[in-house]
């Protein structure tokens, strides 16, 4: 009986010190662009802001913090819109559009798809949002499949 408490001790406590190096980097990786972000801010760089609100975004999507990515890839994509980044605001809208998916938040999920989609200028990666705001916006697993297959295809074209 010991023994196996002593395991799951153990395996908690490994999982606490990977979960604690985990958090450890995300911390470092976010203060180092906040850095950049207030440099950006005191030059009035809009840009730069809108490049690092989206990096902060991109590594709390990346850990799994959604919420938090969602967060900053609106704060990005205010400004790239405001600053018409066309190719910025389709990477941001797709980013956006995923971090809502991965919440369930379907409806705005569809709408950064298209947003994405509406102003891409690749006519692969057009299709591969829209296809997203299809696979998305369908209850029909048929055409869930066919769109997602296409998507497979334009990535193995493309590749």
């Amino acid at each position: 009986m010991k023994t196996i408490q002593v395991f799951i001790l153990f395996i908690l406590l490994l999982s606490a010190n990977t979960f604690y190096s985990q958090s450890n980097t995300v911390t470092k990786e976010v203060q180092q662009e906040t850095s950049k972000l207030k440099k950006a801010v005191d030059n009035k760089d809009e840009s730069a802001q809108a490049d690092s609100y989206y990096n902060i975004g991109e590594t709390f999507f990346n850990n799994g913090n959604f919420p938090k990515s969602e967060e900053y890839f609106i704060k990005s994509k205010n400004i790239y819109e405001k600053l018409n980044d066309k190719p910025n605001i389709e990477k941001v809208s797709r980013k956006l559009a995923q971090s809502q998916e991965k919440q369930n938040k379907i409806t705005p999920a569809i709408s950064n798809y298209s947003r994405a989609a509406q102003v891409n200028f690749s006519k692969e990666n057009r299709a591969i949002n829209s296809n997203d705001a299809t696979r998305l916006s369908t209850s029909s697993p048929e055409l869930k499949a066919e769109v997602i297959q296409s998507n497979i295809d334009i990535s193995r074209k493309e590749k």
